[in-house]
């Protein structure tokens, strides 16, 4: 009994791993972003927000260091910024 619900156990695991679902089917031109990321201003917002990331956390830091701060307040602020 323990071997044949084993083998039919194994069987029904087997069928499952080789059926695909049914997002993985379509080829909808929708939902391609090839598009998207071979327009040249997509990238040029992410470079854009890259930069505006960075002088927040310059900011941040410069202010950090004008802070009248505990020395332990300090580092651990300059560890969440570096």
């Amino acid at each position: 009994m323990k071997k044949t619900f084993f083998l039919l156990s194994a069987l029904l695991i087997g069928a499952m791993t080789f059926s695909s679902c049914s997002d993985d089917d379509h080829n909808n031109s929708s939902n391609n972003d090839d598009a998207k990321y071979s327009d040249k201003s997509y990238g040029q917002a992410a470079i854009s927000a890259c930069n505006k990331l960075t002088d927040e956390l310059t900011s941040a830091n410069e202010a950090i260091g004008t802070a009248s701060l505990t020395s332990e307040q300090e580092n651990e602020l300059k560890e969440v910024v570096d």
